[in-house]
């Protein structure tokens, strides 16, 4: 991918708010639709100018009604997706599996517990591994005599004194840290998930009664139905 570089202008307010308006038709963010107003001005240059540019087609905008239909059907599509997946069809179904998503949140942050408790009692030599990485240029730009980098080398110095004193090698210190940190990046990421699980049985069973309501009112609508068809 060719590599890309910022541009910036300033134009005028009601050119600004054309482009936005424009941009947002098109579904593009800022930098999409400049970029491609720019080539398509190049071409037609590059052309002669005899070109004419495609007049663009964009779909029809949704009015707030219809978006607010398709972002409800969105969501029901989600929720049965969800209970089709964990296999939930009766209110039971349900509870065991809230039960189940419970428990396994408590798992995780009890493991995440542990995690955290290790990272504490390591905290100072991590620190200062991140210092000697981070402080290393400015340590070496002070042992050539250049000024200004005092306190820098001063922190590296620290740091390197607190790792040479206990007894571990630092790429061994590396190593776990980077271990340790996916381990608790891996654990979030799992409680985010079960908690998502918890959340969406939530919003199902907070719609069951409105469902039966539906139901309901169908199977009614439906028995008037077949009583006047009989007549």
């Amino acid at each position: 991918m060719e590599q890309k570089k910022n541009l910036c202008a300033q134009v005028p307010i009601s050119l600004h708010a054309q482009v936005c308006e424009a941009r947002e038709a098109a579904g593009q963010t800022t930098s999409e639709y400049i970029t491609n107003l720019l080539i398509e001005y190049y071409n037609l240059k590059k052309n002669g100018g005899t070109a004419k540019i495609e007049k663009r087609q964009y779909p029809p905008r949704m009015t707030p009604q219809l978006q607010k239909e398709v972002i409800r059907f969105e969501c029901c599509r989600e929720q049965f997706a969800f209970l089709r997946e964990n296999s939930i069809s009766t209110q039971e179904d349900m509870t065991a599996f809230q039960a189940r998503t419970e428990d396994a949140i408590s798992g995780l942050m009890k493991q995440r517990t542990i995690l955290n408790v290790r990272k504490k009692k390591r905290r100072a030599v991590y620190d200062a591994l991140a210092d000697v990485e981070a402080l290393a240029e400015a340590r070496r730009l002070y042992d050539e005599g250049l000024s200004g980098m005092e306190a820098e080398a001063a922190r590296y110095a620290e740091a390197s004194a607190l790792l040479d004193g206990c007894g571990i090698p630092r790429d061994r210190l590396a190593a776990e840290k980077a271990e340790l940190y996916r381990q608790l990046a891996e654990l979030n990421r799992s409680i985010r998930a079960e908690r998502r699980k918890l959340a969406m049985c939530k919003e199902v069973m907070e719609k069951v009664p409105n469902m039966k309501r539906s139901i309901e009112n169908l199977e009614i609508k439906e028995v008037l139905h077949n009583e006047h068809r009989r007549r």
